[in-house]
């Protein structure tokens, strides 16, 4: 595993708050990482978005 055990109820309460701040009616995007690109001689490592990560715990290429 990547990182340690994380509570998934940081993520819950990071998205709640993220909620409060927006207007009603609106809505907020937030997009993964770009794919890695890859070529012969070889490839880049995945880093997820670190904005997704802190909202969702999700760290995982596609």
């Amino acid at each position: 595993m990547k990182y340690d055990l994380i509570d998934p109820a940081l993520f819950v309460e990071n998205r709640r708050r993220l909620a409060a701040e927006l207007k009603p009616g609106s809505l907020a995007v937030i997009h993964s990482a770009d794919i890695p690109w890859r070529c012969a001689d070889g490839s880049m490592r995945f880093i997820q978005n670190s904005d997704l990560f802190y909202l969702t715990g999700v760290d995982q290429e596609e």
